[in-house]
C-alpha cells in the first residue's frame, strides 16, 4: 500500500526514529546511572549495629496534634477543648523625657507667575509635548515657564519656544 501524501510511511518512521532516538537514548542513560548512584550510596552507607529488643519493650509512639479552629458548631453548643495562652509578662521601662519636637517653618511658596499666553494653548501644548514622548508635569513646567515671559498668539509658536528652551 503505496501513501497518496508527499512523504512515505517508511521514511516518515525512519526520520522520527532518528530524531528521537537520541534524545531517548540520554535519558535512558542519565536515569540508569542516577540508579546506580542511588545503589552505590546505599552499599557505602554503615549499618547501625541493632540493639536487641528482649530488654526494654519498646513503647508505641504517640503523636498529639491540636488545632485551634473556630467554633463551627450552633451557637448554643460549647466547645469541647479551649486553648489558652500563657500570660505576657509586661515589663516595664522607665519613661524617657521626649525631646521637644523643632518648630518647622513654612516654606515660602513661590508667586504663581501670571500667564502672558491663553490657557487653551496651554493646554494644547502640552498635550503636543506629551504626544511627543515627555512627561506631562515636565511638559506643563516647560510650558508654564515659557508662557510667562512671553505671549503667544498660537499653540505651534509656543511649542516652538518651548523646544528653544529645552
Amino acid at each position: 500500500m503505496h501513501n497518496t501524501g508527499t512523504w512515505n510511511s517508511d521514511l516518515a518512521c525512519i526520520f522520527f526514529l532518528c530524531l528521537l532516538a537520541p534524545i531517548a537514548w540520554y535519558f535512558f542513560v542519565a536515569a540508569l546511572e542516577a540508579q546506580a548512584a542511588v545503589n552505590a550510596h546505599k552499599a557505602t552507607k554503615p549499618k547501625a549495629p541493632k540493639k536487641p529488643s528482649a530488654t526494654k519493650p519498646s513503647k508505641p509512639m504517640q503523636i498529639s496534634v491540636s488545632f485551634n479552629l473556630p467554633n463551627l458548631k450552633a451557637s448554643g453548643q460549647q466547645s469541647q477543648s479551649k486553648v489558652s495562652k500563657p500570660p505576657k509578662k509586661v515589663v516595664s521601662q522607665p519613661k524617657a523625657k521626649s525631646k521637644p519636637k523643632p518648630k518647622v517653618k513654612p516654606k515660602a511658596k513661590p508667586n504663581p507667575q501670571k500667564s502672558l499666553t491663553s490657557s487653551v494653548f496651554q493646554n494644547e501644548a502640552v498635550s503636543a509635548l506629551s504626544g511627543l514622548g515627555f512627561r506631562k508635569s515636565d511638559a506643563s513646567k516647560i510650558v508654564k515657564d515659557v508662557s510667562s515671559k512671553k505671549e503667544y498668539d498660537s499653540t505651534e509658536s509656543l511649542v516652538k519656544a518651548c523646544f528653544m528652551c529645552i
